[in-house]
């Protein structure tokens, strides 16, 4: 449910930045001229413009939240390499240390000197 009021909160806020628009727009524009068809378009064009700068600004920071989870999840899968490998590598010390003690190799392993 939180999601929802969280929708419906943001909903109420862009009605009320929709109606403060609206009043600017009414000052800007003699009502003389609202049916001007010349004003339509340019009135027009100004908002499709506006929308089309939010939906690439939207897609922009949709785009940059993509990149830093891919950044993390490469950098997390790199750790795990360096860790397995830094494994891999005091497990085969550990085994030829114990082959220079005993000068047998250790169980799992065939190491010749």
């Amino acid at each position: 449910m939180a999601g929802r009021e969280k929708l419906e909160d943001r909903i109420a806020a862009l009605e009320v930045k929709f109606t403060e628009w609206e009043a600017r727009r009414r000052k800007l524009i003699p009502e003389e001229l609202e049916q001007n068809g010349n004003v339509q378009m340019i009135m027009k064009d100004c908002l499709q413009h506006y929308f089309e700068k939010m939906r690439d600004f939207a897609g922009q920071r949709a785009l940059d939240a993509r990149t830093t989870e891919m950044n993390r999840l490469r950098a997390e899968a790199e750790y795990r390499l360096q860790q397995k490998q830094k494994e891999e590598l005091a497990e085969i010390i550990e085994a030829i240390e114990y082959y220079e003690r005993t000068g047998a190799s250790p169980p799992g392993y065939s190491i010749s000197g």
